[in-house]
């Protein structure tokens, strides 16, 4: 009798949320009482300077990692045959190294062209950031081989185990006064747990005895699937800087500080992204490809079916920051956080519409509309660059940037999922 109203609740959670979706959902809320347990007491032992370095790594560590496997992961969704999916595991993984090595070489020259703070405490720390680029790129591998396969526990598995690691490797060092680098070393460490779990748990280890790797398989692989790095490559290469030049125009325009205060305000915004988002996004890929092989109708419902669902679960999380933005920042990190706080509750509307159609953004990837894909990317990035420009004329302060870059990607993310129901077709 006990057993039957939790018997009931499971079977409607199962029906409202698609499949997996529950697990990485779980995974996501386990990770974020973690962050968001830490997130204030790093903030106000560490301080913005501190915050700022660790925005820096992780934009640079980001921007690289996007494109580090050369989109190779993304194709693991198409291939039939598991052999030729095993020789993209590996391409992925081969690109991830070879991006690793040439950003950690290319950083000292990147330091020398900006010359900030940030930039030449990462050129110090350029063997770090290499092999996170690397480390990052083989997670993505491992997290869409575990996608094509519904393998949704062991990425839930990797994220709260990779969550709890930063957490105390960053808690750790805040209080004892390692600074940033501290940081940035105890988050690099946490990367590294996290792929070794998904590589455990993605039964990859037995997969090669099922393919052929030899270097013409590998090779006739390659020019097989040529148009994701060339074509799918260089749209996530523009992509990927669009998402990149908030951090770099506001770090060289406003300073370290501004850019500490941008990164608390990110990571508060960003939990339902992280949260809902994420898991939200990773099962959606997992459905659009079954839904593809069903019939338009179902594509188009994948798509309308994941936006709602967003919407709903991530509404109160952003309604809270829109009423009460500057108390809840105050009280979370301190009074010296009130104004940050005031950043959240202003963009509190820009925000939701970004984090809502953030679910369905691998959907011209997957359907193979990569030309679209990086003429949007295209003009995004352009967008970016006319605030770049705005600001390096003096023309905007700190908060009409922070506005201004909010509000460009809500309002192309709202272009990107018209894009989406038009040309959701293979």
């Amino acid at each position: 009798m006990n057993a039957a109203p939790s018997f009931r609740l499971r079977a409607l959670l199962e029906r409202i949320l698609p499949r997996g979706m529950a697990q990485l959902a779980g995974a996501g809320f386990a990770s974020q009482v973690i962050s968001l347990a830490a997130v204030p007491l790093v903030a106000r032992q560490a301080g913005p300077d501190a915050l700022g370095l660790l925005q820096g790594y992780l934009t640079v560590t980001t921007f690289a990692a996007v494109v580090a496997c050369l989109r190779f992961e993304y194709a693991l969704l198409q291939p039939a045959e598991e052999a030729t999916a095993v020789r993209l595991v590996v391409l992925a993984c081969l690109a991830a190294a070879a991006t690793g090595v040439l950003t950690a070489a290319g950083l000292g020259v990147l330091a020398a062209v900006f010359d900030t703070p940030a930039w030449h405490a990462l050129a110090h720390l350029r063997w770090t950031v290499g092999g996170v680029i690397a480390i990052s790129g083989a997670s993505l591998t491992f997290t869409q081989w575990m996608i094509r396969h519904g393998q949704f526990d062991g990425i839930a598995r990797a994220r709260w185990i990779q969550s709890f690691c930063s957490a105390g490797a960053q808690l750790t060092a805040a209080y004892a006064g390692w600074g940033g680098v501290g940081l940035v070393l105890g988050e690099a460490a946490s990367r590294l747990v996290g792929a070794l779990v998904l590589y455990a748990a993605s039964g990859l280890a037995r997969a090669p005895a099922r393919s052929d790797l030899s270097a013409g398989a590998l090779a006739h692989t390659l020019r097989e699937y040529r148009r994701f790095p060339l074509v799918s490559g260089s749209s996530s290469l523009v992509n990927a800087l669009g998402f990149s030049l908030p951090a770099f125009i506001i770090e060289r325009y406003f300073g370290l500080a501004a850019l500490g205060t941008y990164s608390v305000v990110e990571r508060v915004a960003g939990l339902p992204t992280t949260l809902i988002g994420t898991p939200l996004s990773q099962t959606f890929a997992h459905r659009l490809r079954q839904a593809l092989a069903d019939s338009p109708r179902a594509t188009t419902e994948a798509l309308n079916g994941t936006l709602r669902l967003a919407c709903w679960l991530g509404f109160p999380a952003f309604a809270a920051l829109a009423l009460a933005g500057p108390q809840l920042f105050a009280f979370a990190f301190g009074e010296g956080w009130h104004d940050a706080g005031r950043l959240a509750r202003l963009l509190a509307v820009p925000y939701g519409i970004a984090y809502a159609v953030w679910p369905v953004m691998v959907t011209l990837t997957i359907v193979n509309r990569l030309r679209l894909q990086l003429l949007w990317d295209l003009t995004r990035t352009g967008a970016m660059l006319g605030v770049l420009a705005l600001a390096a004329h003096g023309y905007l302060g700190f908060d009409a940037v922070f506005s201004a870059i909010v509000w460009l990607i809500a309002a192309f993310g709202v272009l990107h999922y018209r894009l989406c129901l038009k040309y959701c077709r293979p």
